[in-house]
Formats: structure tokens, sequence, C-alpha cells
């Protein structure tokens, strides 16, 4: 059964290892069972205290849909203004990783040189060693330049346009944030609120199918400034919200929450609840 199925049932939401699943506001449970129903009813108490709602997560659905929309808009006024700047640029970073590289590789190769005494050996891996850093100083050289050329070629009254509508569905978003609660002792405590009702509740019928998948992390996604590279903080340039570190738990715990009921969650939506908490 689907989340959006299983929510339409009426069933609970389910809290995950890593994550959340998202289903309506209200558990069920076998009828004249105790146990059950207290066990439900807890959970149910716990996730609408988190401000966790059908409602909730219907707004944060719509916002996240509106960033997704804004993002592609900008996205593709960015890809075809930058069809030549934004290719240069990335050869650019790539010519200085393999300059950089190549130095490593000249240098290791003196220190053999030098630890076998041979001056012909020596020379010649010195040589080679000039040589690399010349090249990687050419690299280097070249990156301001190409930068101000990307800069440039983005620099549009169609693209500043979509960036105010994408800032716009941003702020939307950090409004529909508002009143949810999602720290780490939150999360803690409605996880070992379904894990009881799971067990209240097990081998009773009329419960919906419950089904834990793996935790669920943001899909990796291009740059939402597509052909910016990864080291231009030019446009918006977005890699992944998949990566966990101790500061995001609990942002990639709503993040996952919201994959997992099937909510579109855009690379940009994720960096912002990553963000958000980082600052919190």
């Amino acid at each position: 059964m689907t989340s959006r199925k299983w929510a339409a049932a009426g069933s609970a939401a389910a809290v995950l290892t890593g994550g959340l699943f998202f289903g309506a506001p209200a558990a069920t449970a076998a009828p004249g069972d105790a146990g059950c129903l207290t066990a439900a009813g807890v959970f149910n108490s716990a996730l609408a205290g988190a401000g966790i709602t059908a409602g909730s997560v219907a707004r944060l659905e719509a916002a996240s849909a509106a960033i997704a929309q804004a993002e592609g808009a900008y996205s593709a006024l960015v890809e075809v203004a930058a069809a030549e700047a934004g290719p240069a640029l990335e050869a650019g970073f790539l010519e200085v990783d393999a300059a950089v590289l190549a130095l490593e590789d000249a240098e290791v190769k003196l220190a053999a040189a030098v630890k076998s005494a041979d001056p012909q050996a020596i020379l010649d891996a010195e040589a080679a060693v000039t040589v690399a850093k010349d090249r990687l100083g050419l690299a280097e050289q070249a990156i301001p330049g190409l930068e101000a050329a990307f800069a440039a070629s983005i620099d549009t009254p169609e693209i500043a346009a979509a960036q105010v509508v994408l800032d716009q569905a941003f702020a939307e978003f950090e409004v529909a944030l508002t009143g949810i609660d999602i720290s780490e002792a939150t999360m803690t405590t409605l996880l070992a609120h379904f894990k009881a009702f799971l067990a209240a509740c097990e081998g009773q019928t009329g419960l919906p199918p419950v089904v834990v998948p793996q935790p669920v992390l943001a899909p990796a996604a291009p740059p939402a400034a597509a052909p910016a590279p990864v080291r231009t903080n030019v446009g918006l340039n977005i890699q992944t919200a998949a990566v966990s570190t101790p500061e995001d738990n609990a942002g990639t715990a709503l993040l996952a929450g919201l994959l997992a009921a099937g909510i579109v969650v855009p690379a940009a939506a994720a960096l912002r609840i990553r963000s958000l908490k980082r600052n919190s």
C-alpha cells in the first residue's frame, strides 16, 4: 500500500530510524483493544504536538512543489544563458584538478629520485616538478576570468526575475516549516511512540499494513544552475541534500519523511531545510 493510499485510509504516520513516514494524523486501532487504542492515542498526540498534521504536511507539499517549479524555471534559463561559459568554467576547474594531481605525482617522483641519490634522476624530477607547478599556476590564473564570463552570461533580467520567484518560494517554504518541531529529541520520541504503537497493535485486524522502509534521504540532484561547476558560488549551485551530518540529522529526518510520503522535495528546498537547522 503506498503512503498516499495509507494516508487516505486514515492510518498513523510512522516514525522511522532516520526519517518519518507520514500518513494521516490519526492512527487506527482494533475496536475494543484498550492497549492498542491507548498506544495509538499517545502516538497521535505526539505527532500533533510536533506539528505533524495532515494540514502541515499539505502545506509543505504545496510549498515544495512551488520551489520545484521555480527551481526548474531558473535552471532552464541559466542553462541556456551559460551554454558556453558554463562548460568553459567546468573545464577550467577540471584542468586545475588535473594539474594538482600532476604536481603531486611529480613531487613523489622527486622524493624517490632524491632517495636514490641519482644526480640525473634528481635533475629530471626537479624539471618535471617545475613544469607541473607552471601548469597549475596557469590553470589557477584562468579561473577568475572564466568565473567572470559565467557571471556575465547569467546576468540577465529574465534570470534575475526567476531568482526573485525562487526566493519567494523559499520564503513560503520556511513559513510552512513554522510550527513543525524537527529536533532530534522529538524525532527520537516519535520513533519510540510509534514502536510502542506497533507492539501494542501487533496481530490486530482492521489495521492497514505497516511497511517499514529503510531510511530515505533526499536524492542527489544536479546543480540548480545546471552549468555551474561545484566550486563556483555564482547562481544557485546545489549538488545534493543526501549527505547527513550530525548537526543535520533532524532536518534530514524531516526530508526523509516528506519523500516517504511521496512529497517531491527539490534540491533547493532540501538545502534550505538543512540550512535552517544548521543556523537554529
